[in-house]
């Protein structure tokens, strides 16, 4: 029996909890995605700028065996 009721009050507790969080839900995930993207964006960013040093090392050792 305390089982069911258990179950009756947490049942409830997240249909309350369904109801009066969606909106904080929603903003936090707007949030997480925002940052996700700025996060992505310096990744690529440093990717890019790694991707030069690369470059410019390869020159300048192609050059220091010349």
């Amino acid at each position: 029996m305390k089982e069911i009721l258990y179950i009756g009050i947490g049942g409830a507790i997240g249909w309350w909890l369904a109801l009066n969080k969606k909106e904080e839900t929603i903003k936090a995930l707007a949030s997480a995605k925002a940052e996700a993207i700025a996060l992505k964006e310096q990744l690529l960013s440093e990717k890019k700028y790694a991707e030069q040093l690369e470059e410019e090392l390869g020159d300048q050792v192609v050059n220091n065996k010349n």
